[in-house]
């Protein structure tokens, strides 16, 4: 599974790559990073237009 630096890391990424921050102190992280498909479904919800 991913540990706290990985997350960042990807959360990071996808900052860079999709202009959507995922914040450290979030509640939902552990669902948002729980698998590929929840990821990709926030990062869709919530990538800038």
């Amino acid at each position: 599974g991913l540990d706290s630096i990985d997350a960042l890391e990807l959360a990071m990424a996808i900052d860079k790559k999709y202009g959507v921050r995922i914040k450290a102190d979030d509640e939902q992280n552990q669902q948002i990073f729980s698998n590929v498909r929840s990821l990709a479904v926030y990062v869709g919800q919530h990538r800038a237009a």
